[in-house]
């Protein structure tokens, strides 16, 4: 499983912890980071090449200073955060279906 920045969050995180970026900026500098003023509006913004994100060797100390669990700053690629109705399994190498109960079951021959 992939995770990635959940820049979503981390943006909602940084907008209830300091009244803008630079504060936010000179927070993180105190403790090592400074991440210039333009990296850190195009974590939020999109741009050709898509939204960029913090990079991930920089997560303890952004997690630090906006204090919360660095999990908290990670979404994971998978279907667990996902917004679609239907959900694509990947091929099973033995027969499943979903009962009335919901479960995968074994057919037993």
């Amino acid at each position: 499983m992939v995770k990635n920045v959940d820049t979503k969050k981390l943006q909602e995180l940084i907008y209830s912890k300091f009244l803008n970026y630079q504060e936010f900026i000179n927070a993180c500098s105190l403790k090592g980071y400074k991440p210039s003023m333009s990296s850190v509006k195009s974590w939020f913004g999109n741009n050709l090449s898509g939204t960029r994100s913090p990079s991930i060797k920089n997560l303890p100390i952004i997690a630090e200073v906006l204090n919360v669990n660095m999990e908290e700053l990670l979404t994971h690629s998978s279907a667990s955060k996902s917004t679609l109705s239907t959900l694509k399994i990947p091929i099973f190498e033995m027969p499943t279906g979903c009962g009335a109960m919901g479960e995968l079951t074994l057919a037993l021959r």
